[in-house]
């Protein structure tokens, strides 16, 4: 499935709850496609199921008010999952619940900062990150962290299209290029 597509599901479900719930809901919506998203790419045989087109709709709509129910996640949500089950999309569940993520960050006004170290931080580190950097940006800051063993130390960040890379596998780069033209 195409970005554009999965922005266009992402549109009109988080329209519908705004509509309906305003935008204090959201978060809880997105966690709740998570969720489900998660259960989904645990089994295989519930993939197999809902993406198979044997499968006739109301037993997949079956299968998937089961699991809301179990999920407790509310009927937009649940809405959305019989949408994509009727219409054989369910193997694109992933891109579309990013696609809403990031809207909904967009919406809320949250700007995603991808942090790259060599180790996990520990949860007071990444506090202090986030509220340094929330407080130089001043947004609220949502941190996606990644370990990297390949950068060897130090932090890369970026937010949108800026990078700031102190990491000693950049530090490493530079020096090698500044002996090269040398």
């Amino acid at each position: 499935m195409s970005s554009s597509r999965a922005s266009r599901y992402g549109r009109a479900f988080l329209g519908a709850v705004r509509h309906q719930e305003g935008d204090a809901s959201l978060e809880t919506h997105v966690r709740n496609l998570r969720g489900f998203a998660a259960v989904l790419s645990a089994s295989a045989e519930l993939q197999k199921a809902l993406n198979s087109r044997w499968v006739t709709a109301p037993e997949r709509r079956s299968v998937i008010a089961s699991l809301c129910d179990r999920l407790e996640t509310g009927s937009f949500t649940r809405n959305l999952l019989f949408i994509l089950s009727d219409r054989h999309l369910m193997r694109s569940l992933s891109i579309i619940v990013d696609s809403i993520d990031a809207l909904s960050d967009e919406i809320r006004h949250v700007e995603r900062v991808q942090i790259t170290t060599s180790r996990q931080l520990a949860e007071t580190e990444m506090q202090l990150l986030r509220t340094q950097i929330a407080s130089q940006r001043g947004s609220t800051v949502r941190l996606i962290h990644i370990v990297d063993p390949s950068v060897l130390g130090g932090i890369r960040m970026q937010i949108g299209a800026q990078v700031w890379d102190d990491t000693v596998k950049q530090r490493l780069a530079t020096l090698l290029a500044t002996l090269k033209a040398a």
